[in-house]
């Protein structure tokens, strides 16, 4: 149903859009078809940003943001080394079967970083990302319920449309394809949402030479920490067997188990009462 309304949303925008099109584009003398599809695809773009903040106000108004960007105990990522935690994200997932089932080929490095880079610039909108120190051996993105929920609009006013577009020319449509396959998980997350409040971890890693060290724990017991500090919940979702063990260790209990079909891969979305 959800799919449908989107499906729905979006052909309503093109046809608005090419309507419109028509009326402004022989006001400026533009009477080529290019000129008419430019100007269309703009109106489009804009519509979308239009319906999705009008949708995200209305439905998230009552929800009070919290503030994730204050975890004395770990080193905050600036916009400058956004480079350098893509680098270290990027190799901590090399051999992830989720990352290799989205990029494959010679390209499959490239992609996993660009696609990392592209989590990287929204959250560091919309979230925080944090460092075990500053030599950034491992890295760990975090967010608030309402704002892991990657939107277009969102995507264009952090800079994250960017590394997403690059990634079509990486990796091709199918490459895209298959990273689209990854907003089941959001819907999952939205209808968690409905009823429980939580931080949201996008994405946790350590390069591969400094795994084991007990990096990745630092990182979580800091963001348990800030959770209970703040009486939430931590959500994620992960995407092997051994992952599930290690996070039911920690207190995390898996909400469901999925099959992503279009790229053949099992996914557990879990979540940690902490102390609530």
């Amino acid at each position: 149903m959800k799919n449908k309304s989107l499906f729905i949303t979006i052909i309503l925008s093109i046809i608005i859009g090419q309507l419109v099109g028509r009326f402004i584009t022989p006001l400026f003398n533009l009477s080529s078809i290019w000129s008419n599809f430019l100007v269309s695809l703009v109106l489009v773009i804009v519509i979308l940003m239009i319906i999705e903040i009008i949708v995200n106000q209305i439905k998230y108004r009552k929800i009070k943001p919290i503030v994730l960007n204050d975890i004395s105990s770990l080193y905050k990522i600036s916009d400058k080394e956004i480079d350098k935690a893509s680098q270290v994200l990027a190799d901590g997932f090399s051999e992830d079967p989720l990352m290799k089932n989205l990029f494959r080929g010679n390209n499959k490095q490239q992609g996993i970083q660009t696609a990392v880079k592209m989590f990287l610039k929204y959250y560091q909108k919309y979230g925080a990302i944090y460092a075990d120190s500053k030599d950034i051996k491992g890295v760990i993105i975090i967010a608030q319920d309402k704002e892991s929920f990657m939107s277009f609009d969102k995507m264009l006013v952090s800079g994250a449309i960017i590394p997403a577009l690059k990634l079509i020319f990486i990796s091709g449509f199918d490459g895209i394809s298959r990273t689209i396959a990854l907003a089941s998980l959001d819907d999952l997350r939205k209808e968690y949402h409905q009823k429980n409040s939580f931080i949201y971890i996008q994405m946790l890693g350590v390069a591969k030479k400094n795994q084991g060290k007990g990096i990745g724990k630092t990182l979580l017991n800091a963001t348990f920490e800030k959770s209970k500090q703040l009486k939430l919940g931590v959500y994620l979702e992960t995407e092997s067997e051994n992952n599930v063990r290690f996070y039911n260790k920690l207190g995390f209990e898996t909400i469901k188990e999925i099959e992503l079909t279009q790229i053949n891969q099992k996914m557990w979305t879990m979540f940690c009462k902490v102390n609530l």
